[in-house]
């Protein structure tokens, strides 16, 4: 690093917080208090270079009192949020957040964060055993195929609409139609599965809602009129629609099932209440109360011939219905 180099993040460390304040000169010293001749000037025009650019970047709540020299200082109470305070562990979760979590969040959101995602990961760097941390975990999807991809215009006039509750115009291309449709839609929430990410929302002036795969969307326009949300709209009534229940109430599910399937089934239980009764050296008897739904029919039948249905007669029926179907394509 040359004697006139400026390493931002120490800038904005050694800046005080508001009432108190710091000149050009006062900081060129706090960076580099040998400095002198050429190179002193030099700093002292990347120092103030650096501050404006850093003034014109919303990302810092920095300010001058606008005097000769300028008094230079960070908003009052902002200082704690100076990224250059950051430890390894809040920059390894910063980075987790990264890898895992940037899907649900804004655009503009995941620009303002960029900084800190930047600084996260030069904190990381400077201490190996976190470093190595990124590489000891893996998330493992439990479908199979590529994740879609979505247009980045979708994707930011999405998340407009729903952060500011505007109207959308879409234009739509459903699976059951030939050709994609227009129309404005009231944009609800968002929902993320495995397969994709779906649009809860009501289209035109209806009032019952829909789920529009974001993949799907051939073009989003924002419009400055005000989204209709209905009354009693419930997003977690919404997501059930992805798991379809064939029961309002629950049900008492008996199944008879290998050791190797007890084993996960007993190491992540179905239901806290679950019984267990042993058959023979083979087999094991478990019963259950739980809902209905096609995540849970899609569960069994994924087991194979380590689970047979005893009860209820309609679920047994359906895995018998689906393996015959199996059976008579391999014929």
């Amino acid at each position: 690093m040359s004697e006139s180099s400026v390493d931002k993040s120490k800038l904005l460390d050694f800046l005080k917080e508001y009432p108190g304040r710091s000149s050009v000169e006062d900081l060129v010293m706090q960076l580099n208090p040998q400095v002198a001749g050429k190179d002193k000037s030099n700093l002292r025009r990347n120092v103030e270079r650096n501050l404006n650019n850093l003034l014109s970047d919303s990302d810092y709540p920095i300010n001058n009192d606008g005097a000769k020299p300028r008094g230079w200082y960070w908003e009052r109470g902002m200082k704690k949020h100076n990224i250059s305070n950051m430890d390894e562990s809040t920059a390894l979760s910063f980075l987790m957040v990264k890898e895992h979590l940037l899907k649900a969040l804004p655009p503009d959101v995941i620009n303002k964060l960029k900084p800190w995602f930047e600084h996260a990961q030069s904190v990381i760097n400077n201490h190996k055993e976190i470093a190595r941390w990124k590489n000891k975990i893996r998330f493992m999807p439990s479908s199979i195929g590529s994740p879609v991809t979505i247009k980045p215009e979708i994707i930011d006039h999405v998340y407009k609409a729903l952060r500011q509750e505007k109207r959308l115009e879409v234009e739509y291309h459903a699976p059951s139609n030939p050709e994609s449709k227009k129309y404005p839609i009231n944009p609800l929430g968002l929902i993320f599965t495995d397969d994709g990410i779906y649009l809860s929302c009501t289209i035109k002036e209806r009032t019952t809602t829909a789920s529009l795969n974001l993949n799907r969307i051939k073009n989003a326009k924002l419009l400055y009129t005000k989204a209709k949300i209905p009354v009693n709209y419930d997003i977690d009534k919404e997501k059930t629609q992805f798991h379809h229940e064939y029961s309002d109430q629950p049900i008492k599910l008996v199944m008879r099932v290998s050791q190797d399937i007890l084993k996960r089934i007993s190491e992540s239980p179905w239901d806290e209440n679950q019984k267990i009764t042993p058959i023979d050296k083979n087999w094991t008897q478990i019963s259950l109360i739980i809902k209905d739904t096609a995540v849970l029919r899609k569960k069994i039948k994924s087991l194979g011939d380590g689970v047979v249905v005893l009860k209820p007669a309609k679920i047994r029926k359906d895995v018998l219905n689906t393996a015959n179907k199996i059976i008579d394509l391999y014929k």
